[in-house]
C-alpha cells in the first residue's frame, strides 16, 4: 500500500512558473482524492461550521492536511506562502504568483518554437 508521504514525493515539486500548471494539476487530484479539494477550494469554510465544535475541529483537521500537502509539494525556496492562515491562502497565493496570463503564455511558446532546430539525423515522414 502507498503510504501518504509517497504520494506526495511522487508529485514533482513546485519550484517555478515553468512547473505551476502540472503542480496544480497534480495537487488538485490528490487533494480530490484525499476528499480535501473543497478545503482548499474555499468551498468548506469554517464560518460553515457555527458553534459546532466537532464540525469546526474536522475542518481545521482536514485544512491541516490540505496544508501539508501543499507544502510538502513546494521546493523549499518557495517561501511566500509563510504568512498563509489556511489552505486556500496557500493555494491562492501560489496561483496568483506562478499563473501566467495568456500574453506570457504566447511569447513563452513562441521562443521555445524559435529555440527549435532540425535534426538532420531524423526522418520526419510518415
Amino acid at each position: 500500500m502507498v503510504t501518504e508521504d509517497t504520494e506526495l514525493n511522487n508529485v514533482k515539486k513546485l519550484k517555478n512558473s515553468d512547473s505551476f500548471q502540472f503542480w496544480d494539476f497534480e495537487i488538485q487530484i490528490l487533494c480530490k482524492e484525499k476528499q480535501l479539494g473543497e478545503v482548499v477550494s474555499g468551498a468548506k469554510l469554517l464560518c460553515e461550521c457555527g458553534s459546532d465544535e466537532h464540525k469546526q475541529k474536522t475542518r481545521h483537521t482536514e485544512d491541516a492536511k490540505a496544508q501539508y500537502c501543499i507544502v510538502r509539494t513546494i521546493d523549499k525556496m518557495v517561501k511566500k506562502i509563510l504568512a498563509c492562515g489556511t489552505s486556500k491562502e496557500m493555494y491562492d497565493t501560489l496561483k496568483t504568483i506562478y499563473t501566467r496570463d495568456t500574453a506570457q503564455l504566447k511569447q513563452q511558446l513562441l521562443m521555445d518554437f524559435h529555440g527549435l532546430k532540425y535534426d538532420e539525423t531524423k526522418d520526419i515522414t510518415i
